[in-house]
């Protein structure tokens, strides 16, 4: 017997609320925060953030604030914040993507509670794992 597991994870219509997100998009090459992973990793409209590639784990990517980084704005009235780089975006859903010839155009995924912390920096891993309402 094969069991394929229908949960809120993987089947929802609409992102579960009160968990940390961040949402790629192919197309635009938008990388959103939403409210909860904004407010867990102190983002702010003066925050700019690294994106970075463990490059012996290429499923393991991670967010980093940085002084050089990319500048993020703030969605007005919802908390939550983003930029633009179709790069970043495109190398992320095709290391995720496998053997699947589908490209993924968007997707969403958690982010780990607490950061891995190297050299007194905080880097909060994007549990890619876990994909979110894959489109």
């Amino acid at each position: 017997m094969r069991l394929t597991e229908y949960n809120p994870m993987n089947s929802s219509t609409v992102s579960p609320s009160g968990m940390e997100l961040v949402r790629l998009s192919r197309r635009a090459g938008l990388i959103k925060f939403n409210r909860c992973a904004s407010e867990r990793i102190g983002l702010t409209e003066k925050t700019q953030v690294t994106i970075l590639q463990d490059a012996d784990n290429p499923e393991d990517w991670y967010i980093y604030k940085s002084v050089d980084g990319f500048k993020i704005m703030n969605e007005k009235g919802r908390g939550s914040h983003m930029f633009n780089n179709i790069v970043i975006c495109r190398k992320l859903l095709d290391s995720i993507n496998g053997d699947s010839k589908r490209k993924i155009l968007s997707c969403s995924f958690k982010i780990a509670n607490t950061p891995v912390i190297i050299d007194g920096k905080e880097y909060w891993l994007i549990l890619t794992r876990g994909k979110i309402n894959a489109k």
